[in-house]
């Protein structure tokens, strides 16, 4: 619960992205999203509501924490002789988290009334 190198505490819940992709995907530091492989198995795999945080890394790359993006990695992702999961190299999408789009549009219908 303390990452004292990324500067995360108290919260596991959360994907790190570098400014270029957040503006890419038109997301803010807080947003909450999803996050969805890209799986050729026909199961999805999806882990939901994740906090954008703000973080150095390459472009079209993102980080998160496992074991809680465990899921997201399909089961025919990993080295053929260790067997070993390719967490690091798993294709996902990014989606805004849908709690977070019911929460602004409660916002958006409380500005209007």
């Amino acid at each position: 619960m303390s990452d004292r190198y990324r500067g995360v505490y108290g919260q596991r819940d959360i994907v790190f992205l570098n400014k270029t992709e957040m503006q890419k995907r038109r997301l803010d530091e807080g947003d909450r999203v999803d996050l969805v492989t890209l799986s050729t198995d026909g199961h999805e795999r999806r882990v939901r509501n994740l906090r954008v945080v703000g973080y150095s890394l390459p472009d079209g790359c993102c980080a998160a924490y496992y074991p809680e993006t465990n899921p997201l990695v399909p089961l025919y992702a990993h080295d053929p002789l260790s067997f070993t999961p390719s967490s690091k190299g798993i294709p996902i999408r990014i989606e805004r988290s849908h709690a977070a789009i019911a929460v602004e549009n409660l916002k958006m219908k409380t500005k209007e009334d």
